[in-house]
């Protein structure tokens, strides 16, 4: 027990340690970024449907509501 309390960190556990987090943190933005992709890629097909279904919607009631203003002289 007096050999772990007596034993000094040395540069390479330090080492060894910052290398393990920083392959455990590589790894994980590596996953969100490819997830970050498909979302935005998915996220922007999404709004361009709804911005063509609503101008096609417009345009429809436009049709509907249409006023047809005759000019008679005489």
């Amino acid at each position: 027990m007096s050999d772990q309390l007596q034993k000094k960190i040395t540069l390479e556990d330090i080492e060894s340690k910052i290398r393990g987090i920083d392959k455990q943190i590589s790894g994980t933005v590596k996953q969100y970024s490819e997830g970050a992709g498909k979302t935005g890629a998915i996220s922007i097909v999404g709004i361009g449907v709804l911005i063509i279904l609503a101008y096609l919607m417009g345009r429809k009631s436009g049709r509907l509501k249409s006023t047809f203003v005759e000019i008679r002289r005489k």
